[in-house]
């Protein structure tokens, strides 16, 4: 949190608003014509609206939610998925984390262990009959 917040303080002086983003050759293999390849620090300040528009809503979800935390997340906190089940109405509601094999990655669709993650998800779908 202090150091986005340091970096959306200076983003207006620093020149270069481009970054490559660090990935592996698997993980730009499934990205290939489907996302971006760099990150901009115009983000963090459109995460920090996000987070504030957030806030206001978050109380009002109702529906079965599953959230799964990378192990190895560098970007986001595990506190974060905490809050986000805590504020959340949901009476069905779990959070998973998720261990990744290879180059460590936020979007764990993008990793080796994506089939794993797919199991994840239709266990919880299939534990709480949500399409029965």
């Amino acid at each position: 949190r202090f150091l986005a917040g340091i970096v959306a303080f200076l983003e207006p002086l620093i020149l270069k608003k481009n970054w490559p983003k660090p990935m592996s050759d698997h993980e730009k293999e499934m990205r290939k014509k489907a996302f971006y390849y760099d990150a901009n620090l115009r983000g963090i300040r459109v995460i920090k609206h996000g987070k504030k528009a957030l806030d206001n809503v978050l109380d009002k979800v109702t529906a079965p939610c599953l959230i799964v935390h990378v192990d190895d997340e560098k970007i986001f906190h595990q506190e974060g998925s905490k809050l986000i089940k805590d504020k959340i109405s949901s009476k069905i509601s779990k959070i998973t984390y998720f261990k990744q094999k290879g180059y460590p990655n936020h979007n764990p669709f993008y990793t080796q262990s994506h089939e794993e993650l797919y199991k994840i998800i239709g266990d919880f779908v299939e534990e709480n009959g949500l399409f029965d």
